[in-house]
């Protein structure tokens, strides 16, 4: 698609990697059987990261320390 990057396709996405093989029937379905299993039966509980407000003032105004903000369900910044 002129203007857009070779990846970027009319109705999707495409991996330009040359060595990229997509998986088998009985791979991926293994991969489902594991993510139900997981789903119904349990597996790890998730981890109880600390919570703390957005203090928006104390982040504009740090100049020197890292920091890390979680902003939605896969975004940190």
């Amino acid at each position: 698609m002129p203007g857009r990057p070779a990846h970027h396709r009319e109705h999707g996405f495409a991996n330009l990697n040359p060595g990229f093989e997509r998986p088998g029937f009985w791979t991926v379905q293994a991969f489902r059987l594991r993510r139900v299993w997981a789903a119904l039966f349990g597996g790890r509980p998730a981890p109880a990261f600390p919570r703390v407000a957005n203090d928006g003032r104390a982040l504009r105004e740090n100049r020197g320390e890292a920091t890390l903000t979680w902003v939605g369900h896969a975004t940190l910044l």
